[in-house]
């Protein structure tokens, strides 16, 4: 099982026109579902095709995600896709596509999204202190920082698209 402090900070991306001059590092198509939801907690199962492998190999995870902002605790652990398919409903996942580049630095994520979602990029730049996050500066291909905007967590993204109540509960916190 694997356990780390993530520190991120996300922004939206108006336009991807920028990224072809980026060094692309690899590519995922990732699906996803919560099947636990909180203010500072959530449990989720995802599928992600490696685009990089020959074979565009499948792996599947549950995830807990605690906290908020720019430092939360992961778990991870791989899990087989029986599993995965038993612990979803008829429920519609997020889709997007990871795009990894290394730019000036640092790793950063790119996620397209699909589906419900067409048209939202957002990027997520990792960071090995609190402090380089915050020294930061940010490219002006960059939109509004979402780092803090609760609408923008995929489980609230999620809650949306299904029109799970618990969503306005969970922005509002």
């Amino acid at each position: 099982m694997g356990q780390a402090k993530k520190i991120d900070r996300k922004f939206l991306v108006e336009s991807d026109y920028l990224l072809k001059s980026l060094d692309l590092v690899s590519i995922d198509l990732v699906e996803q579902f919560y099947i636990g939801f909180g203010v500072d907690e959530e449990v989720r199962i995802r599928s992600v095709e490696d685009h990089a492998s020959e074979d565009h190999k499948v792996t599947h995870y549950l995830s807990i995600k605690k906290g908020r902002g720019m430092s939360r605790i992961k778990t991870e652990v791989q899990i087989q896709e029986s599993t995965y398919k038993q612990l979803y409903e008829n429920l519609t996942p997020i889709v997007k596509k990871r795009l990894f580049y290394d730019y000036c630095g640092h790793h950063l994520t790119i996620f397209k999204y699909f589906g419900k979602l067409e048209g939202l990029i957002i990027v997520k730049v990792e960071f090995d202190s609190e402090e380089e996050a915050n020294k930061f500066e940010i490219p002006h291909w960059f939109s509004t920082e979402i780092t803090d905007d609760l609408s923008y967590r995929n489980q609230n993204l999620y809650l949306k698209i299904n029109d799970i109540n618990e969503y306005s509960m969970l922005v509002a916190n």
